[in-house]
């Protein structure tokens, strides 16, 4: 985990001490998929900088399961999210 995701997720269960079930479930939601675009973002440099194509395949397929994960956490959060 990246020092920002680890910032985010310290300072998101900060503030989870005065909110409802609802509210924390969606922080905790935020702060994973903001973990999850920061680890995108380490993944998309280290494919640019790669050169053996065993790696770059790896790297693709990690990257597509982030992204996939990515897009399960934001169709949840809009789910449960209040209107």
């Amino acid at each position: 985990m990246t020092k920002f995701a680890l910032i985010l997720t310290l300072v998101t269960l900060i503030s989870c001490v005065r909110s409802t079930p609802d509210e924390i479930h969606i922080r905790e939601l935020n702060a994973r998929l903001a973990a999850l675009i920061s680890e995108e973002t380490e993944i998309k440099e280290r494919l640019k900088n790669t050169k053996d194509p065993g790696t770059s395949i790896a790297l693709q397929e990690e990257l597509l399961l982030h992204q996939s994960r990515m897009e399960h956490l934001r169709a949840t959060i809009e789910v449960i999210s209040p209107k």
